[in-house]
């Protein structure tokens, strides 16, 4: 009898995203490309990535399968994590560096003394 060697799920899909997310960063710290605005666009494909991975491993012959919970929590954590800083960076460009936002909210400031 072969022994079964022990495949965690979820650890593919982290180091993608880990990778992902690395690559996105530094795009964005060195170009003007709004590269982590795309990131959270396509972050239903970890998901799928994941799914892809429950469904291929254990058709595999001689793998003992084992969820790696920390991995998915990882991901996750990396997910919002991404997200709230996209949406921190966007908030911040455009409360300081837009100058239509700056006239539009003193226009409204003054309709509303009206």
């Amino acid at each position: 009898m072969e022994e079964k060697t022990e495949r965690r799920i979820g650890t593919i899909t982290c180091g993608i995203c880990l990778i992902l997310v690395g690559i996105g960063v530094i795009l964005s710290m060195f170009t003007d490309i709004a590269v982590l605005r795309v990131l959270l666009r396509f972050w239903p494909l970890a998901l799928i990535s994941l799914g892809i991975e429950m469904l291929v491993i254990p058709n595999m012959k001689n793998i003992k399968l084992k969820y790696d919970f920390l991995g998915i929590i990882l991901v996750i954590i990396i997910l919002s994590i991404t997200f709230v800083a996209s949406i921190a960076s966007y908030t911040v460009d455009e409360i300081f560096f837009n100058t239509n936002f700056l006239e539009n909210m003193r226009e409204r400031v003054v309709q509303m003394d009206k």
